[in-house]
């Protein structure tokens, strides 16, 4: 079967002209042993070998390595910014006064049993909510005997003020309730420890 394509020689530039000059072969003829020559069928079979060393790979190397970094770095950044909120919330005052309270009510250490485990907020629940004069916090606890969630809810008067406990109270995985502090508001403010 003949070819198609003819081979092409490259004899110079055209007379007063920038432009390359080429020269169509016979079929007898070879541009194969001049130098500098260049054949259709060796770029086609040379781009072929390419191919077929990386049939699996259609995207270019350097956006796989985009896609590779961006998500090592996204990843990154929310593990940190996971980190860092659960750090905000656990120096807080209204978390460390219910910490407090729960370390010092004898029913509740013994109901949860030593030693007593505070684990990260679950920053999806929805009755975790702090506003600027309101706060409130499902604080997951285990100890040896049971699993729970320490209730707080706390408020202040006005943004900058100290905050105020109004109640905190422990809830075990069987659905009991130890409650711990209540402030009774219609009693001018005073603090009842339970």
């Amino acid at each position: 079967m003949k070819s198609a394509v003819k081979n092409i020689k490259h004899v110079g530039r055209l007379k007063d002209s920038s432009e390359p000059a080429f020269q169509v072969l016979n079929e007898d003829q070879s541009c194969g042993q001049v130098p500098g020559s260049l054949s259709f069928d060796d770029f086609r079979e040379s781009r072929a070998t390419t191919l077929q060393k990386f049939p699996e790979s259609r995207m270019s190397k350097p956006l796989g390595k985009l896609f590779l970094y961006t998500g090592v770095f996204t990843s990154g950044t929310c593990t940190l910014m996971y980190y860092l909120i659960q750090k905000m919330f656990s120096k807080a005052l209204y978390y460390q006064l219910a910490l407090e309270h729960l370390y010092s009510h004898p029913e509740s250490l013994e109901a949860l049993g030593p030693p007593v485990n505070i684990h990260y907020l679950h920053l999806t629940d929805r009755f975790n909510f702090v506003d600027i004069t309101e706060a409130q916090l499902k604080i997951p606890v285990s100890g040896s005997k049971a699993k729970g969630y320490l209730y707080v809810i706390s408020s202040r008067d006005a943004p900058f003020k100290s905050w105020n406990l109004q109640e905190v109270f422990l809830e075990l995985k069987g659905g009991q309730q130890i409650p711990m502090f209540k402030s009774s508001k219609e009693n001018g403010g005073d603090a009842k420890k339970e």
